[in-house]
């Protein structure tokens, strides 16, 4: 019985101490939406909050406040799993970001061409 409490108590304890110390993290679904009702357009023109043209622009802050949000299309070799060369998606079409010339979108609940993995071809991303 003492053998079972200990292990319980080393569970518990694991549990806790990684509870503790986690990070928040940021929202998509949240930020996408919070972004398309700021007032901010493209290029930081000021809009009418939540009209097709309140985008949400790349670089948008995320929930807790210590990064922001793009949205691109790319391959895996483009950014070397993410490290800043995946080209960002160019057209707000007034609720997803688009590229004209392939069949990438990136919206708030969805997003295509959907790779399994960072190293899928084509893919879309949120970073």
């Amino acid at each position: 019985m003492r053998t079972i409490r200990r292990i319980a108590f080393a569970i518990g304890t694991a549990c806790h101490l990684s509870t503790a110390t986690a990070q928040p993290v940021a929202d998509s679904l949240a930020d996408f939406t919070a972004a398309t009702n700021d007032g901010i357009g493209l290029g930081g023109s000021p809009v009418t909050p939540g009209s097709t043209d309140d985008a949400a622009q790349h670089g948008h802050p995320d929930t807790n406040g210590t990064g922001t949000w793009e949205y691109g299309y790319g391959n895996s070799g483009d950014g070397s799993a993410f490290g800043g060369g995946f080209p960002l998606l160019p057209i707000w079409n007034g609720g997803a970001w688009i590229d004209a010339n392939s069949p990438a979108v990136v919206g708030p609940t969805s997003q295509a061409p959907h790779g399994s993995s960072l190293n899928a071809d084509p893919l879309t991303y949120r970073r």
